[in-house]
C-alpha cells in the first residue's frame, strides 16, 4: 500500500494523474524544465544586494525589499544605495567607484563585501 501511495503521489505531483476526490476541479500541470531558461542570459557575475531583469540581464537597482526582509537596517540600505549610485548611476569606472566607495563608506562592512566581490569576480560584473 505504501508503495502504491508513493507512486500515486508522484504521478499527481507530475500532473500525470488527476484525482478529483483529492483536488476537486483543479489539475496540476505537468512539470517541465524544457525552455524554462532559454531567454535568460547572464554572462557576468551579479553583485550582492542588487536586483535586475531582462533576457540580457541588466541591474535595475538595490533589492531593498529583500534586504529589509533579511533584517538590514534602513541606514545600511541607504549606504548600499549610495555605493550602488557610484557604480551604476554616476557611470564611474570600476576603479573610480571602488575608490570613492572606500573613501566615503570606509566603515561599512557591506561596502567592503561589495568591493571584495567585485575584485574576486572572474567573469566581470553586470554593469
Amino acid at each position: 500500500i505504501a508503495y502504491d501511495l508513493m507512486i500515486a503521489c508522484r504521478d499527481i505531483g507530475l500532473g500525470k494523474l488527476h484525482v478529483p476526490e483529492l483536488l476537486g476541479p483543479y489539475e496540476i500541470e505537468p512539470i517541465t524544465t524544457e525552455g524554462a531558461y532559454d531567454d535568460s542570459v547572464i554572462r557576468k557575475d551579479v553583485p550582492p544586494y542588487l536586483a535586475g531583469k531582462g533576457a540580457d540581464f541588466q541591474v535595475q537597482g538595490v533589492n531593498s525589499i529583500g534586504l529589509e526582509r533579511n533584517g538590514f537596517s534602513e541606514e545600511v540600505i541607504r549606504n548600499i544605495k549610495r555605493f550602488y549610485k557610484f557604480f551604476y548611476v554616476q557611470k564611474l569606472t570600476l576603479s573610480q567607484a571602488i575608490e570613492k566607495t572606500a573613501v566615503e563608506l570606509a566603515a561599512s562592512k557591506e561596502a567592503d563585501f561589495f568591493i571584495a566581490f567585485l575584485r574576486q569576480s572572474k567573469l566581470g560584473v553586470v554593469r
